[in-house]
C-alpha cells in the first residue's frame, strides 16, 4: 500500500479512538476501551462511549465503513500484476419523526472518499469491470436526498443527488457480489457509482404485489461530483420507468422487475469518427468512376442519399431482473436471513450507441452455507454482454463467472475471497483471464 494512504487509515483509526474516549468523557462513562465481547459487538468502536445509542434516540443513525480490496490477474488479460483499492463511506441517515420535526420524511447523507488503483485498466481490460468500486481517488459528497412519505406509505417523493441504482436495476441476490454487472446491466447508461447525480423518484405501492418507481434524472452518463460540476453540464433527462410484481410461491418469495429506460443525451454514433469516412463516403468514392458513364440527364435526375448522422439525440433500452428464494431455514424466526436464492438479469439497448448492445446474467446467494457460519454468504455467478457490431470490436462478446465466500469474522468484519475468469476480456483476442483477490470490509 502507499506509505502516503497508510499514514491517512492511521489517522482515521487514532481520530476515531480519540473520539470514543471523548465522549466517554462527556457522559460520565469509564475512560477505558471496552475490549470485553469485541466480536460480538455490532461495530468495532462499540456505540461510540454511549452517542449512538443517544443520536439513535433522536431518529439519527450512523455508519462508517472501510472496505478494501486486492486483485491480481493472474493469466490471461492485459498482463499479470496486481493492485489495491480502497473505499472510506460515511452514512448519515434521520427519520424527520424521531427528531421532533415532522412526519414520514427521511434525510441521507453519504460521504466518501477512495484511493488505490483497479485492475481493469492496467491488467485485465475487461468490459464489465471487474469490481464494483473500481474507480479514479475521490473525496465527494456522493449522495444528499430527502424523501417524503404519502398516503400510509403508499407513495413516496425522493428529491436530491442519488444513486439511482438503490431504485432500479438491482436483483436482492445479487448485492455481494464483486463484479459490477450484477449490480446492474452495462447495457443502462445508469446515474450510478462514482458519478452520483441529481434527480428525483417517484415511488408508489398501492398493493403488496405491486409497485413502480418513475425516476428523472441528469443524463449525463458520467454524472456530476460537485453542485457546480452538474450546473455547468446538464445533460439528458435520464428517464426510467420500472414496475415491479411481488409474489409468494409456497411461502418463498420472488420479484420480477421490468424496467425501460429513455436518455436525450447526445450520443456519439459508434464505428463514426472525424478521421474515419462513413460507410457512404465510402460507397461514393466507388461510385464516381461508374456516374462517370452516366449520361448527363441520368446523372442530374439521380437523387442521392442523405448520409448517416455521427451523433444521436437519444438512446434507449429496456431490463428485467428476477429474484426467487428456494429455500429458508426454519430456525431463527422471521428475522433469519439463513437460506438460498437465485437471480437472473436481461438488459437491451439500441446498439448504435451503446457498446453494450444485450446483457444476460444469471447467479444465486446462499447465506448460512456452513454449519454454525450463520452470516456468511456463498455465491456464483455467470455475466455475459453482447458487444455492438458497430463498436469495431474483435469479439463481439465477454463472458465472467464469479465465485466468492463472505466469512462474517464479526459483525463488524468481513473477508471476501474472490475468483473471477473472464472470457474474451474486452471483446479481444486476448487470453482469456484469471483475477483472484479479497474485500475485506470493517465497520466503526
Amino acid at each position: 500500500m502507499n506509505p502516503r494512504y497508510k499514514t491517512k487509515l492511521c489517522w482515521i483509526a487514532t481520530g476515531l479512538a480519540i473520539f470514543e474516549l471523548l465522549a466517554s468523557a462527556a457522559s460520565g462513562d469509564d475512560l477505558t476501551l471496552d475490549l470485553a465481547g469485541w466480536r460480538e459487538r455490532d461495530h468495532l468502536f462499540g456505540d461510540w462511549g454511549g452517542l449512538r445509542p443517544r443520536l439513535e434516540q433522536h431518529g439519527v443513525g450512523l455508519e462508517l465503513v472501510y472496505t478494501a480490496e486486492y486483485f491480481s490477474n493472474e493469466r490471461g488479460g492485459l498482463k499479470s500484476g496486481g493492485a489495491y483499492r480502497a473505499d472510506m463511506s460515511l452514512s448519515v441517515e434521520l427519520d424527520t419523526e424521531a427528531a421532533g420535526w415532522w412526519e414520514n420524511g427521511e434525510f441521507f447523507l453519504h460521504v466518501q472518499g477512495q484511493h488505490g488503483d483497479g485492475v481493469t485498466e492496467d491488467y485485465v481490460g475487461d468490459f464489465q469491470v471487474l469490481s464494483n468500486i473500481d474507480a479514479d481517488d475521490y473525496f465527494q459528497i456522493s449522495e444528499i436526498w430527502y424523501k417524503h412519505f404519502f398516503l400510509n406509505r403508499r407513495l413516496s417523493l425522493k428529491v436530491g443527488k442519488m444513486e439511482s441504482n438503490a431504485d432500479f436495476a438491482f436483483v436482492n441476490y445479487g448485492g455481494e457480489f464483486i463484479n459490477s454487472s450484477p449490480g446492474f446491466s452495462p447495457t443502462i447508461p445508469l446515474v450510478t457509482y462514482p458519478d452520483q447525480d441529481w434527480g428525483l423518484v417517484l415511488g408508489v405501492e398501492p398493493v403488496a404485489w405491486f409497485s413502480m418507481n418513475i425516476g428523472l434524472f441528469q443524463g449525463d452518463p458520467d454524472g456530476g461530483r460537485s453542485l457546480g460540476a452538474t450546473r455547468d453540464h446538464l445533460r439528458g433527462p435520464m428517464v426510467m420507468i420500472e414496475p415491479a410484481f411481488h409474489y409468494e410461491i409456497k411461502g418463498r418469495a420472488g420479484h420480477l422487475r421490468l424496467g425501460s429506460w429513455w436518455n436525450g443525451s447526445d450520443f456519439e454514433r459508434l464505428g463514426l469518427s472525424e478521421e474515419e469516412p462513413t460507410l457512404f463516403d465510402q460507397l461514393a468514392d466507388e461510385l464516381t468512376r461508374f456516374e462517370r458513364l452516366a449520361d448527363e440527364r441520368t446523372r442530374l435526375g439521380r437523387i442521392e442519399p442523405e448520409p448517416e448522422p455521427r451523433t444521436r439525440d437519444e438512446a434507449y433500452g429496456f431490463y428485467v431482473t428476477w429474484d426467487q428464494e428456494l429455500y429458508r431455514e426454519k430456525s431463527g424466526g422471521e428475522k433469519n436471513e439463513q437460506g438460498l436464492g437465485v437471480f437472473a438479469q436481461y438488459g437491451w439497448s439500441d446498439d448504435r450507441v451503446m457498446e453494450a448492445a444485450q446483457y444476460f446474467g444469471l447467479g444465486f446467494q446462499w447465506t448460512g452455507p456452513v454449519r454454525g457460519r450463520d452470516a456468511d454468504v456463498l455465491g456464483l455467478g455467470v455475466f455475459h454482454v453482447e458487444l455492438s457490431d458497430e463498436a469495431d470490436i474483435e469479439k463481439a462478446n465477454e463472458t465472467v463467472v464469479e465465485l466468492f465466500y463472505r466469512a462474517q469474522i464479526a459483525p463488524w468484519l468481513s473477508i471476501k475471497p474472490d475468483a473471477q475468469y473472464i472470457a474474451n476480456p474486452g471483446g479481444s483476442r486476448r487470453d482469456d483471464a484469471l483475477a483472484l483477490g479479497a474485500r475485506v470490509e470493517l465497520s466503526f
